[in-house]
Parts: C-alpha cells; sequence; structure tokens
C-alpha cells in the first residue's frame, strides 16, 4: 500500500491517508448505498430485513465483534489509567 500523505491546514502536522483504503472506500460506497437503499425500498424501509436475514447477520455480527475488538483495547487502556489515578489519591 502507497500511503497518501495529506498536510492539515490548521496544523503542520501531517495526516497519513492509505490510498487503497480510500480508493476502495470512494468506488465501493456508492455502490454500497445504491443496494442498501434498493433492499430497503424491496422491503418497504423495514430494517429488520438486515438482522433476520442469515447472511447479512453474520455480516453485521462480523463488523460488531471487528469494532469491538479496536475498541476494547483502548478502553481497558483507559480503565487502567483511571485506575492508577484514583489509587494514587486514595
Amino acid at each position: 500500500m502507497v500511503p497518501l500523505h495529506i498536510h492539515d491546514i490548521s496544523s503542520s502536522a501531517a495526516a497519513i491517508i492509505l490510498l487503497a483504503p480510500l480508493v476502495l472506500g470512494v468506488i465501493l460506497g456508492p455502490l454500497a448505498e445504491r443496494y442498501f437503499l434498493t433492499s430497503l425500498a424491496n422491503y418497504n424501509n423495514d430494517l429488520t430485513i438486515f438482522f433476520t436475514r442469515p447472511i447479512s447477520a453474520s455480516i453485521l455480527a462480523f463488523a460488531a465483534v471487528f469494532v469491538s475488538w479496536a475498541l476494547v483495547p483502548e478502553l481497558l487502556k483507559q480503565l487502567r489509567k483511571l485506575r492508577r489515578d484514583v489509587d494514587r489519591t486514595a
């Protein structure tokens, strides 16, 4: 993957954005939105269709697991820091 450097105007720090996920998002984003809206239109705007169908429910479950996997270590780090701060003051 080739990193693309974009400089933030408000500060001198550079934000590094990987090019491949950016291109995938730009290309697949409109397609995913179109098929999402088509599915909603076919099922009378009922969102439960994404939870009751096995394939879409599995994909949503995997997405929830991956988001949790990314967030839990950071939350644990914050809890440990908070616990250390409380122990210092006690």
